[in-house]
Order: C-alpha cells, then structure tokens, then sequence
C-alpha cells in the first residue's frame, strides 16, 4: 500500500519533533542583496532563533531592481543553514527576462520525496550571492525570505 504524503512527511520530522510538540510557522528575511556581488551575505534568521528540528518550508526573493548584465543577466541566491559545512536548503534564480521589479521569485522546487532537510539547531539561516550578475550594465537588487516551521523546545 502506498505511503501517504502526509505520512511521508510525519516520517521524516518524526525523529526531529515529538508528537504533540507546539510548532510555529515563521518568515523571516527583507533584507537586500546587490545580485552584481558575488559572494554577499545576509542573515535571514539568527542562530539562537532556530531550535534542532527547524525545516524550511519554502525561500523567496521580490525584485527590488531588475537584473540585467552584457556578460550575465542571471543572479543567483543560495538560502543555507550555517554549519561546520554549510548546508545548501535550495537556490533561488533571477535573470532579466521575465524579472521585473516587484516581481517573487521562488526557490527552485523541491522534488517529490525530498529530504526535509531539519536543522541541526542553534544554526543561522543566512543567504549568499552565488553567481552574480556581470558585465557592462550589471544590475540587480532582491529582498529575500524564508518560510520556515520552528519546534519550541531545542532537543538533544
């Protein structure tokens, strides 16, 4: 018999979050990245905001200047959570057709069956500029957001 997707789900936060627990569904984010820079960083949520267990629901940009560049028009922001290795929840891609300012744009879709991916805890989200945009004419600027659910209780 097929597993349900909410049970696949209840599956995977199982471990992570006990049966019963108090959870919060946040979004965090608004600050602005320049898409001309590489390697930019904002913080999206500070490390002792984030308990063992929280997931990522979902990342999202709004174009606050269009991208555009003679050599790239893409920019790309890449959502992590902070660790030893920084751990990749997904990348969001911009380019100058069809982006306009005022536009969202959302974190490249997850597949079906995808690892929830919970927080090891007392991490930050933060996201980073990983391709930018370039050559004559570089621009593009972005506001970025995370949706995420936060257990209320760190656990060990």
């Amino acid at each position: 018999m097929p597993v349900k997707t909410k049970d696949r789900i209840e599956q995977m936060l199982v471990p992570y979050i006990p049966e019963g627990e108090h959870l919060a569904e946040l979004i965090h984010g608004g600050g602005e990245l320049n898409l001309t820079v590489v390697n930019s960083i904002i913080d999206l949520v500070q490390r002792q905001l984030v308990t063992k267990g929280s997931v990522v629901l979902e990342a999202f940009v709004i174009v606050t200047e269009q991208p555009a560049g003679a050599s790239e028009d893409q920019g790309i922001v890449t959502i992590y959570e902070d660790a030893g290795s920084p751990v990749s929840l997904g990348t969001i891609t911009t380019s100058a057709t069809p982006d306009a300012v005022g536009d969202i744009v959302w974190r490249a879709a997850l597949s079906d069956g995808a690892a929830a991916n919970p927080a090891a805890g007392n991490k930050k989200y933060y996201a980073e500029v990983t391709q930018a945009t370039s050559g004559t004419g570089a621009a593009g600027k972005v506001r970025v957001y995370i949706r995420w659910i936060r257990a209320n209780t760190n656990y060990d």
